[in-house]
């Protein structure tokens, strides 16, 4: 590869890298602390993140397909939306 194009690659990753999300930014997103991005990255859980050097990155895509997947209803909205019965007590006679 010659210097030029291995140069406009590494200013295009460069470009890219930029920007991409921070920590602070992306937790702010989520509406979690930059600390809970840090255990999650250590538990290697929920979202990939991209470092260089020592600066860790986030994909707005990532953040905002993990949000959409948090978002998404864990019982069907007709169960939610029935009403309860409760079971009538036998009236002492």
């Amino acid at each position: 590869m010659s210097d030029s194009v291995e140069n406009v690659a590494v200013e295009s990753a460069i470009g890219l890298f930029n920007d991409m999300l921070t920590g602070a930014d992306a937790a702010a997103l989520l509406g979690v602390g930059p600390q809970t991005l840090t255990l999650w990255r250590r538990q290697q859980k929920y979202l990939p993140f991209y470092q260089i050097g020592g600066v860790v990155k986030y994909k707005r895509e990532d953040i905002e397909a993990y949000a959409q997947k948090c978002l998404e209803p864990i019982m069907p909205v007709e169960e939610v939306a029935k009403p309860r019965t409760r079971a009538k007590k036998n009236p002492v006679e």
